[in-house]
């Protein structure tokens, strides 16, 4: 009966085939949990059989089964691992490498009070494969180095485990945990650097400055350091600052290490992200060309480093409107990345994340869910539902239902994927706005405008102020905005918003970029319905003739302008131009 309570089902026959398995995961855990001296039996059985660890992980399995609905299970399982850390450890891992129990947490506990030497450690780290690091284990992966860090022999060698922890965060997605770690490595360098360095040479003990100077001209693990807190605010979209700290770390680098260095390269990919977050795309491909020559004269034709700058170049070449060149990019790039990493790695899913979001601005967007739900699966299954990584795809996958009209499906992955990204990185942060303002978009989809308009011009201020009125998310809540107000029949703001938006856009990305040509379409529809048909015709021959100029023939938004433009020629009584312009 106390199974049966554990398992409220609708059929009183769904217990049977699973009672021998539950019966034995629930009696082992609970005495186990109440008589903490049968683990001494319980190990003491398992080293007598043939194959100790498999026996032993065949146990934590058992304990880790029970721990989802049996409260002494997890108990019992730090029960047996604090008896031996160093046997059960390992066993545990295995567990959950081969088995996929579900116990990081639990593990991660026990490995906190472990009494390991930094051998062990190391050696019960090396069971963990670095994916799993992020994925299943990454709380256990976290403490045993944190453990390791505290046991190393010097400063250097601790602050040097430190920096490894926080590259992991970062992989995790725990900007923020990873940045407090770096800054209080930052903190342990620079004053230890004021401790042993002539105070002249420093000027002032109050100033952080020259000890930056001195560290970055002496340390390349201050380097490191520094270039890894400007990568962690990078992720935390705090642009401006690890701008700052890039340029200072490139500097450096190309001082000390020469132009094409390996380490240079680095930094300067990075800082071509940056750019490219930055709105700055005709300088970030400048970087970003120049890092790839000098990786392709240097590496092997596909190694990681050059395929992971191909996909960056696909991207920025995405977000520059060039989409015939990026896919091209993305697909060598993806099949390059299965050969070599496998389907489920998470650059290759990053390249076929990036590829399905091509494929929806073309258009083809029963390719591009399809391939999003692809990514998705391992992402939820590997990283969990809130990890960053999955959260872009679950937002992506939404946009794309939206387009397919399965708006309310799309509605709950929006909010959810919102209310996901406050919690973990605040209402304000530039993820969090994108969701919003996509919900915003979904919903003005659906005809609820005044929602749409509250949420758009809530977006709009906090994009103004964190990123500009002219930074391109900017620009593009804007155009949303004026989009809705005419909906709404609020002509006069709406019609002062698109000419406002296309101004910059034509300065910022040039006539013919996608989100320019989708500006001035929509301005014609406007000055339609205002009646202003000179005007209006202005824009649509405009429209329709770079949209023809630049695009392939079976792109939707050819398709569009030649519509508009045939629509505004018929309704001032051009029909014979009309009707050879909708037959070109």
């Amino acid at each position: 009966m106390t199974l049966r309570g554990r398992y409220p089902q609708e059929y009183s026959f769904y217990l049977a085939p699973h009672l021998p398995g539950l019966l034995a995961e629930y009696y082992t855990a609970t005495h186990l949990a109440a008589h903490p001296t049968i683990a001494n039996a319980v190990e003491a059985a398992a080293l007598a059989t043939a194959d100790p660890h498999m026996t032993a992980t065949r146990i934590v399995g058992i304990l880790g089964q029970a721990a989802s609905h049996t409260p002494a299970a997890a108990t019992a399982l730090r029960t047996i691992i604090d008896h031996n850390p160093s046997y059960w450890l390992p066993a545990a891992i295995s567990a959950v490498r081969d088995v996929g129990v579900p116990i990081d947490q639990i593990l991660a506990a026990a490995s906190r009070t472990a009494k390991l030497d930094s051998t062990e450690l190391a050696e019960t780290l090396e069971q963990i494969p670095q994916s799993e690091r992020i994925y299943r284990l990454g709380e256990t992966a976290i403490a045993l180095m944190r453990c390791r860090a505290e046991l190393a022999d010097d400063e250097e060698a601790k602050t040097e485990r430190y920096l490894d922890i926080t590259n992991l965060l970062d992989a995790q997605g725990k900007f923020r945990e990873a940045e407090r770690v770096l800054q209080q490595a930052r903190s342990r360098m620079e004053r230890d650097s004021h401790e042993t360095t002539n105070p002249s040479d420093l000027q002032s003990a109050a100033s952080s400055q020259p000890v930056l100077a001195a560290l970055l001209e002496t340390s390349s693990q201050y380097q490191r350091l520094v270039g890894l807190l400007a990568s962690v605010l990078r992720h935390q979209e705090r642009l401006e600052e690890a701008e700052q700290l890039y340029r200072i770390v490139l500097q450096a680098r190309e001082e000390q290490l020469g132009t094409d260095h390996r380490k240079a390269l680095a930094i300067r990919h990075n800082l071509a992200d940056l750019l490219d977050r930055r709105g700055r795309w005709e300088e970030a491909e400048q970087i970003l060309r120049a890092v790839l020559r000098a990786q392709e004269e240097q590496l092997e034709t596909d190694h990681p480093d050059i395929l992971t700058s191909r996909h960056n170049l696909a991207r920025l070449l995405d977000r520059r409107g060039r989409w015939e060149e990026a896919e091209q990019l993305f697909r060598a790039v993806l099949r390059a990345q299965e050969e070599q990493l496998g389907t489920d790695h998470r650059g290759t899913l990053a390249s076929r994340h990036n590829l399905a979001g091509l494929l929806g601005k073309r258009g083809r967007l029963g390719e591009a869910e399809q391939m999003f739900r692809a990514v998705l699966q391992p992402q939820e299954e590997r990283f969990g539902t809130d990890h960053p990584d999955t959260l872009n795809t679950r937002h992506n996958l939404a946009g794309v239902l939206g387009k397919r009209g399965r708006w309310e499906e799309a509605e709950r992955l929006f909010r959810a994927v919102m209310q996901a990204r406050t919690e973990h990185l605040g209402t304000d942060h530039p993820h969090t706005l994108n969701t919003r303002h996509h919900l915003a978009d979904l919903l003005e989809m659906r005809g609820r405008w005044e929602e749409a308009e509250r949420l758009f011009r809530a977006v709009m201020q906090a994009r103004t102020e964190h990123l500009g009125t002219d930074h391109p998310d900017t620009l593009n809540t804007r155009h949303n905005l004026a989009g809705v107000l005419g909906n709404r029949g609020q002509w006069e703001e709406a019609e002062q918003l698109f000419r406002a938006v296309l101004r910059a856009q034509e300065e910022q990305l040039g006539t013919d970029h996608p989100d320019t040509l989708e500006t001035r379409h929509n301005l014609v529809i406007l000055l339609g319905k205002r009646g202003q048909w000179e005007e209006a015709e202005v824009e649509a021959r405009t429209a329709f003739a770079r949209a023809t100029a630049t695009l392939r023939g079976d792109d939707p938004r050819v398709e569009a302008t030649r519509r508009s433009l045939t629509n505004v020629l018929r309704s001032q009584g051009k029909i014979d131009e009309a009707e050879q312009i909708a037959s070109s």
